[in-house]
């Protein structure tokens, strides 16, 4: 189904917030896929009753696992070489047209990056 779809980035750590995505998108079930507004770059989000999938295609791209109770992974491509890191799901939910994630990055012990991802879905006219 054709969707509008908006994404809400915030970061907890400094509080900035950025709209990643405004636009058309294809809601199928629990899957989503929509583009970035500045980059064009395509987005699919799964959103299972356990875990959280958000992939990212691109020249680097990623895949981000979040878990529900434990720890999940985040992969990143480059001509470098594939980086992995862990994941901590902190809070997820899901409603018709409200999806949000709340989740930690960590490599090694330190928390590289802590944010909140917020889709707002919309029917489109």
């Amino acid at each position: 189904m054709r969707v509008t779809v908006q994404l809400i980035q915030k970061d907890l750590s400094t509080e900035e917030t950025n709209v990643i995505a405004d636009g058309p998108g294809l809601l199928n079930g629990r899957k989503l896929v929509y583009v970035e507004k500045e980059t064009g770059l395509r987005h699919t989000v799964t959103f299972d009753d356990d875990q959280v999938v958000l992939e990212r295609a691109g020249e680097f791209p990623s895949k981000t696992v979040l878990v529900e109770n434990k720890p999940g992974v985040s992969t990143v491509d480059s001509p470098y070489g594939r980086m992995v890191m862990s994941t901590r799901l902190k809070m997820k939910s899901r409603t018709p047209d409200l999806w949000m994630v709340q989740y930690q990055v960590i490599s090694g012990d330190e928390v590289v990056l802590e944010q909140q991802l917020l889709w707002k879905i919309g029917n489109l006219n």
